[in-house]
């Protein structure tokens, strides 16, 4: 039996009316809703004419939606999703498809692109949202002219253009949590025929969480963390500076640098109160802490760390594009693109620093517990990556609009993901005193992935009702990765390993689509397209068998009908999709646990490829 929420439902279909009713502004038709342009084709064109499910924000309504993260904007776009493991790591799912893992080897399955340059690692992907002509959420498989990795679906970032006039803008915002945000440009022209734009953002807001540790000082003399106000929250800071030449009618040239810094405390979370199979208390953490504080299970602000540990990522880079028209009807464009990007977590406090305080505290529960568990898991991620797009397209407003393009990608990462275990002593006083038998696990991972790819697509129009779309790529993909792996910690590895492997991937995606104009406020389409996602190696092997032996690429096919109206005089705008994506070898992170295992065994991490889904 089959259960509909109906507040859900209309909650959905709300979404679905208003999410894709923000994008770049042209003129308003009198008395309804403004037109709506995106690139979602790699030309600008009416969103309601571009048989796609697309999602897209102009500045103004970024800006009135208070959308200045991705977090704030899977809030606002049907189907689009973010979770975090710790930060610097978001999952980015669209329509229930993404990926959680996380190695040198590995690859998002929802990709961001900024300009169209593609942000291939999800420690690049938490950024801040400013100085954004639009935002396009694309669903579904992008196997054509996105291509790289996209089997979910992509986000497209498209910055502002340097202007001919001299403008600026400064805004500032303030909040509770001591949140200070501010963000300002400056742009005009510099010179005959070159404009400059320089776009800055800054934002700082004090930690949700509360800690408890002040509560019981004797017991941590050496850490400074004796209140909330120690825990430093999260700031960033970002700039952008941009150069546009147009020597003549036919070419322009844009350059673009962008730095970008963020800090926050590590992932200090609260630890709930479980039970083991046999109804008893489990978690040493979330028993001592619930002892302790009065209320804490009640509060999920509440945490009870002698360290928050931190997180800090960097990025930098530069993009330069050419656009030429060749004739009047075919424009050539060169997008060349790097990328430099660190993220460096450290995260202590995998045991529990209150079981000391409990004991003393005098609390019966621990009487005589001379140790405290210790740990830390931490990671260093470094990724440099090069990229040219070489494409040519149609101009014009002909009945044939095409686009063919060649593609390629330089990637290397450094990983190096380490976890420690072990116990700390109570020394006179109740101090904690020391870190004895220490244990060091985790694994280096050194990753140099090639992409190349040929693709089309074109668009034809029968006549003013009638469209078809037909495109391809073929993508190969090939990787040369080494791991160190050490035993140890509280990690997976079993063995020490230093093993070395290379695999390479092809696969040519297609697409149709047909859409059905009976009106000028109304169309209908009908699509299939195909998405590719490029196998890998995992990380944190148990063992160096597991660790060179590579996983399978993720293939999808989307099938889709859809439909875009307008009513009342284009007051009102509603579009509609359904579909179904058919997955083979989805690429998913499993913790395996042998079977008849005792509850406190926790398992061992792979990525594996599912059937289907």
């Amino acid at each position: 039996m089959i259960s509909i929420d109906f507040r859900k439902l209309l909650a959905v279909l709300a979404l679905c009316v208003t999410g894709t009713a923000f994008a770049q502004q042209d003129d308003a038709r009198s008395g309804g809703l403004e037109e709506i342009t995106v690139t979602a084709q790699r030309r600008a064109e009416s969103l309601q004419t571009v048989p796609l499910a697309v999602t897209a924000f102009s500045a103004d309504e970024l800006q009135k939606q208070g959308i200045d993260n991705i977090k704030s904007l899977t809030e606002r776009v049907p189907g689009l999703t973010m979770g975090q493991f710790n930060p610097g790591q978001p999952q980015i799912y669209i329509r229930g498809v993404g990926s959680n893992v996380r190695g040198a080897a590995e690859d998002p399955g929802v990709i961001m692109y900024i300009d169209e340059v593609p942000i291939g690692r999800a420690q690049g992907m938490d950024i801040d949202l400013y100085d954004l002509e639009r935002v396009e959420v694309l669903r579904g498989p992008q196997g054509t002219i996105y291509g790289r990795n996209a089997t979910g679906g992509a986000i497209n970032l498209i910055t502002t253009k340097p202007t001919e006039e001299a403008k600026f803008g400064l805004e500032g915002t303030f909040g509770d949590y001591k949140t200070a945000a501010g963000r300002g440009f400056v742009s005009g022209a510099v010179g005959d025929n070159v404009f400059g734009k320089l776009a800055v953002s800054y934002k700082r807001q004090d930690a949700f969480l509360i800690n408890n540790v002040g509560l019981y000082a004797r017991s941590f003399p050496t850490t400074s963390a004796f209140d909330s106000g120690s825990l430093d929250g999260t700031s960033s800071q970002s700039v952008r500076g941009q150069l546009r030449f147009t020597p003549s009618d036919a070419l322009e040239l844009n350059l673009t640098a962008y730095y970008s810094a963020s800090d926050a405390d590590s992932a200090t979370r609260h630890f709930f109160i479980g039970a083991n199979a046999a109804g008893a208390r489990t978690g040493t953490i979330a028993i001592a802490d619930h002892i302790l504080v009065p209320g804490y299970a009640d509060d999920y602000r509440n945490i009870f760390v002698d360290d928050a540990g931190s997180y800090r990522a960097q990025a930098s880079g530069a993009n330069f594009r050419v656009d030429y028209d060749l004739t009047p009807s075919v424009v050539l464009t060169s997008l060349s693109a790097y990328r430099y990007a660190t993220a460096l977590a450290i995260e202590p406090g995998l045991g529990s620093p209150a079981l000391s305080a409990v004991r003393l505290n005098n609390t019966t529960a621990a009487q005589g517990v001379g140790f405290v568990f210790d740990g830390s898991a931490d990671y260093l991620d470094k990724d440099r990556m090069l990229m040219e797009d070489l494409r040519l397209s149609s101009k014009g407003d002909g009945r044939l609009q095409w686009v063919a393009g060649l593609f390629y990608l330089d990637q290397k990462v450094y990983r190096n993901e380490t976890n420690t275990t072990g116990v700390k002593v109570r020394g006179a006083g109740g101090a904690i005193v020391g870190a004895p038998n220490n244990s060091l696990g985790g694994e280096e991972q050194f990753s140099t992935a090639k992409s190349y790819a040929v693709y089309g697509q074109g668009t034809y129009s029968f006549n003013d009702k009638w469209s078809a779309t037909l495109g391809v790529r073929y993508t190969e993909d090939e990787k040369d990765f080494r791991g160190i792996g050490t035993a140890g910690g509280a990690g997976t590895i079993v063995s020490n390993y230093d093993v070395r492997a290379r695999k390479s991937w092809g696969a040519t995606t297609p697409k149709a689509t047909l859409d059905f104009k009976p009106t000028d406020r109304t169309m209908f389409y009908l699509s299939w397209s195909e998405g590719y996602k490029a196998g890998g190696f995992p990380n944190l092997a148990v063992n160096g068998l597991v660790a060179s032996t590579p996983y399978d690429p993720e293939s999808a096919v989307n099938y889709e009908i859809g439909a875009k109206t307008e009513w009342f005089d284009s007051r009102l705008r509603v579009n509609l999709s359904l579909f179904t994506i058919d997955y083979e070898d989805l690429q998913v992170l499993v913790q395996l646990v042998p079977a008849g295992s005792p509850p406190t065994v926790a398992g061992t991490l792979f990525t594996i490829n599912a059937a289907t889904a």
